[in-house]
This record gives C-alpha cells, structure tokens and sequence, in this order.
C-alpha cells in the first residue's frame, strides 16, 4: 500500500478528533484509538524534513488535490 505524507496527516486528524466520541467507533474502543494517536506522535523523529507545504488544522482537505 501506498499513502502520502499528507494522506497520514489527515488520518492522525481524523484519529484524534475520534477520540471526543465516547464508546465502540470504527470498531475500536478510545483506549485502543487513543494509543494509536500516541504511538504515532511518539514515532515522529526529530529531524528536519524539507516539505512543500505545511497543511494548517483550519485548512479544509481535499482529496482531489492529492
């Protein structure tokens, strides 16, 4: 499978908005999805990475432009 940086992006967005939602979503309890946003944030490395744009939380997505 391939996926772009700004794809994974949009999925820890999406993971880390799905944490206000109390009970089973997505087929995973809010322990399980808030591990998974922790376990990404801490796999991020501190080295600088040269990247065309930085995409704001405000700034709406879309997929056409991928």
């Amino acid at each position: 499978m391939k996926v772009s940086e700004k794809q994974l992006l949009m999925l820890l967005d999406i993971t880390k908005d799905s944490l206000r939602i109390k009970g089973v979503f997505g087929g995973y309890e809010p322990q399980v999805r808030l591990e998974l946003v922790n376990d990404l944030i801490n796999q991020q490395s501190n080295n600088l990475k040269e990247v065309d744009e930085v995409p704001s939380s405000s700034k709406k997505h879309n997929w056409h432009d991928t």
